[in-house]
């Protein structure tokens, strides 16, 4: 969208799992290491995608304007974000990903891969002016500023320390 500027904020929302990410890697994984993931760890991974109506519905109306929306499916982040920039990117930091058993997976993973294959705990994504800020962060469960738009190409995603 033209509207996005340098300086806007990405503000991301908590995903509920691996959404719709990376499951032919799941399944390999799964396949090769079965013996490592019980019963319950597997079925807490397939819970069903977010869909952020309540995020979405906070935006309507009378509440924060946002320039853009991106549902972080497969691609991750980094290709999600990267359509939605034309000569601009940004440097995301987000939070690790408190979900055990997602995280035994993840170890089977090349740390790089992973944040373009999983949402890696954000699943959506909108982008606002700065004086939105706060009104953003409470439209949904775990908003929280994850970085600015700059200039220059490229997604760059760290967890935080």
């Amino acid at each position: 969208p033209e509207t996005i500027q340098e300086g806007d904020l990405l503000i991301g929302y908590a995903s509920d799992g691996f959404h719709a990410n990376g499951w032919s890697l799941c399944r390999r994984i799964l396949a090769e290491h079965s013996s490592e993931f019980s019963d319950e760890e597997i079925k807490a991974m397939l819970a069903p995608t977010r869909l952020y109506h309540d995020v979405t519905n906070a935006f309507k109306g009378a509440g924060p304007r946002a320039k853009a929306f991106a549902h972080i499916t497969g691609g991750g982040l980094p290709e999600n974000l990267e359509r939605l920039f034309r000569g601009m990117g940004a440097d995301l930091i987000i939070p690790f990903w408190e979900n055990e058993p997602v995280q035994k997976l993840l170890a089977h993973t090349d740390p790089q891969d992973r944040f373009n294959a999983f949402n890696m705990g954000i699943g959506w994504v909108a982008i606002v002016d700065p004086e939105n800020v706060d009104e953003a962060c409470s439209a949904g469960p775990g908003g929280r500023v994850l970085g600015k738009v700059r200039s220059g190409d490229g997604v760059t995603v760290n967890v935080q320390p």
